[in-house]
């Protein structure tokens, strides 16, 4: 079931896939950015991420944490070059397997086969968004052993008191939160 504005985020206790604790009820007294991403084979999904970590220094300045999930098993991660050369170098970003989909399943991102076909993704232009990160190296094909090729992205955008403020479900498999959105979120109230 979705979650709503205004609703207390559920609590969650795991392990980025660097093997670092994470307790979410622990964040409180911080604005947290989650993103709920599909499989780290999705260009779609990696694009995304390769916008945030433009962003990241100026979410931290302003007492944002950010934590991205994938569906990638651990082990996923480290044959990356993406994530080994572009992420992890920088260690800005939290980034959460979760294969069993546990943490999606808690937050309500959902499955949807209708959303994920190429149709859908051609309805939305994302195919200009598949060429635009293959000019930056970043490239897939969306599918992963392992992980549901109709995974839909959601992003939440989460207060100091842990209350939900901004809640965006996917409408197809490469439809994620405007970071310009995430931008004026973290830098309000300063």
């Amino acid at each position: 079931m979705p979650l709503l504005q205004n609703q207390e985020v559920p609590d969650f206790s795991t392990e980025d896939v660097l093997g670092n604790p994470i307790h979410l009820h622990s964040l409180r007294g911080k604005k947290i950015f989650i993103a709920f991403l599909r499989n780290t084979h999705c260009p779609l999904c990696n694009f995304h991420l390769f916008k945030l970590t433009h962003l990241a220094d100026k979410l931290k300045e302003n007492n944002t944490e950010i934590l991205v999930f994938y569906e990638s098993d651990k082990k996923m991660f480290e044959y990356s070059p993406f994530f080994k050369d572009r992420i992890f170098k920088d260690n800005k970003i939290t980034i959460i397997s979760d294969p069993q989909r546990k943490i999606y399943d808690l937050f309500g991102a959902e499955i949807n086969p209708e959303k994920a076909t190429l149709e859908a993704l051609k309805n939305a232009g994302r195919f200009a968004e598949v060429q635009e990160a293959a000019q930056l190296g970043i490239t897939g094909d969306g599918q992963e052993a392992g992980t549901n090729p109709d995974a839909i992205p959601a992003d939440f955008l989460i207060d100091e008191q842990l209350i939900i403020q901004y809640a965006h479900y996917g409408n197809d498999a490469g439809d994620n939160i405007n970071l310009k959105l995430v931008e004026s979120f973290a830098v309000a109230g300063k």
